[in-house]
């Protein structure tokens, strides 16, 4: 019996050795398999289904999903990664004010009135003589004056025909207070000052008193705006002016004075 206990005991020794033997063989590999797969449990634990809405690489899988900021893993594996588009801006053009552009081309003509330019702001009767002016002109727009005028700059170029015959060319400025009323059709009041110019002493000034080539210029207009027509056309009526201004520029009282009427056009 003492036989058989210590014949047992022994096979259970050398079987415990064996499992211990077994152990410590294949111990170092199990551990370096574990090592090595800790990165992939990583990688499953930090997956994109695993990411919540609040990370800053998380995917929107929904509707709301932006394919371009995001791309999927299929288009990962393809190599296509698309770009977001550019926002469509549009072009942006600078507003004009009131339909106008900063340079006018004006074209006006007009017939010499014996009147003062007192009486003819006053709705005096007119007398008419058979001399005219024709004049082209150009009129580019300072900005704001003071309060709802504005300033424009002008240059005038004018030929005289009938009991005159010669050129003259005048500089201004000019206020104008624009946008009256509300209608379809915009109307402007404008008071223009500046120098005239004169090829030769003009006859019917020197008919009345003595004068001068150079004297003061004053133009008073009315304009009206048809804006729904290419190039803002508006028509108008001015008086154009020459002035001594009281002895100034020549002796007593010298000037002349045209109705006119005529066009600009916006550029």
């Amino acid at each position: 019996m003492k036989l058989r206990q210590k014949s047992v005991t022994a096979r259970n020794e050398a079987g415990k050795n064996s499992v211990q033997g077994a152990l410590s063989i294949w111990r170092a590999p199990i551990a370096i398999l574990i090592i090595a797969s800790l990165p992939a449990w990583g990688c499953s634990y930090g997956s994109v289904e695993g990411e919540s809405l609040d990370s800053p690489h998380s995917v929107d899988t929904g509707s709301n999903a932006n394919s371009g900021l995001h791309p999927s893993a299929e288009e990962k594996f393809l190599g296509q990664y698309p770009t977001p588009e550019p926002e469509q801006t549009g072009d942006i053009q600078e507003p004009e004010s009131n339909g106008l552009r900063k340079f006018d081309f004006l074209v006006y003509y007009g017939k010499f009135v014996r009147e003062r330019f007192v009486d003819i702001i006053t709705l005096h009767p007119l007398n008419y003589r058979p001399s005219y002016v024709g004049v082209i002109a150009i009129n580019y727009k300072l900005g704001p004056f003071i309060g709802p005028l504005t300033l424009e700059a002008e240059w005038q170029l004018a030929r005289h025909q009938g009991l005159q015959t010669h050129s003259e060319t005048n500089a201004l400025l000019i206020a104008r207070l624009g946008s009256m009323g509300d209608g379809p059709l915009p109307v402007s009041l404008a008071v223009g000052s500046g120098i005239s110019v004169a090829s030769a002493e003009p006859k019917l000034e020197k008919a009345e008193n003595e004068t001068n080539p150079v004297l003061y210029y004053l133009m008073t207009e009315i304009d009206v705006g048809i804006p729904s027509l290419p190039r803002n056309p508006r028509m108008m009526l001015r008086i154009h002016h020459r002035s001594g201004v009281f002895g100034v520029f020549c002796p007593g009282i010298c000037g002349s004075n045209f109705i006119t009427y005529g066009l600009k056009f916006a550029f």
